[in-house]
């Protein structure tokens, strides 16, 4: 701890929590994978995309890196879209073009009431296989 901060009682900001030292932009935490299979939190600056050094696996760092792992893989559709797919699992669930399987009705009925129960402001549905992944490992 520098005398300054010592002296005016005060407990220096790890770089990598930012401001950037460089343009004073917030910073941003990514997951980065290491040769070895690991992965660590890499915090970059949001402005100038400066490398600000490795956050430790904790919240609320692992939990911005998942949000950043989720946008990034993340597939967006407009609300038209929600709504077809809403009338698509409708017709599915009443009238069972193709003689679709249980499971195939099942995951429908569950998307369905996923869909009709959601509130007019959603702005985002996940959904998951239930498997872990890259970004559940942990």
């Amino acid at each position: 701890m520098s005398a300054d901060y010592a002296v005016a009682g005060k407990v220096p900001v790890p770089c990598w929590q930012g401001p950037c030292p460089e343009c004073g932009g917030e910073a941003t935490y990514k997951w980065q994978p290491i040769a070895d299979g690991r992965r660590q939190i890499r915090a970059s600056c949001r402005s100038c995309n400066r490398f600000l050094g490795f956050a430790p696996h904790s919240p609320p760092f692992t939990l911005h890196a998942n949000a950043a792992r989720l946008a990034q893989d993340a597939e967006v559709w407009p609300a038209e879209a929600l709504l077809a797919l809403e009338k698509e699992l409708q017709t599915l669930a009443k009238d069972r073009p193709g003689d679709p399987s249980d499971n195939v009705l099942h995951v429908g009925e569950q998307l369905l009431a996923v869909l009709r129960e959601r509130p007019k402001t959603t702005v985002w549905i996940g959904v998951t296989d239930g498997e872990a992944g890259d970004a559940e490992a942990d």
